[in-house]
């Protein structure tokens, strides 16, 4: 199998992977507001890429729905403070 560095958009807010899907997400600042629910348990997030729709390949696989992509469904959030700070 040939090794090749990922690609992706990194303004798009997400990264999909066989077996999981990376978000970045600012808590504050940027063009618009990531809301924090039930104790930081739950956030609003915008989904970035070219017209994202509800059924959108990315959206149905956030949302548990089925799709065409193979894998599993382990999401790992990656949150920092303000557009401008390092994501933790």
């Amino acid at each position: 199998d040939k090794v090749v560095a990922p690609k992706f958009n990194k303004y798009a807010g997400w990264v999909e992977w066989q077996n999981a899907i990376f978000l970045w997400v600012n808590a504050t600042g940027g063009s618009f507001d990531n809301t924090f629910q039930l104790g930081g348990r739950q956030v609003n997030w915008y989904v970035g890429g070219a017209r994202p729709t509800d059924e959108s390949p990315i959206v149905r696989r956030l949302l548990g729905k089925p799709s065409l992509a193979k894998g599993g469904n382990n999401v790992l959030l990656f949150v920092r403070p303000r557009a401008t700070s390092p994501y933790v």
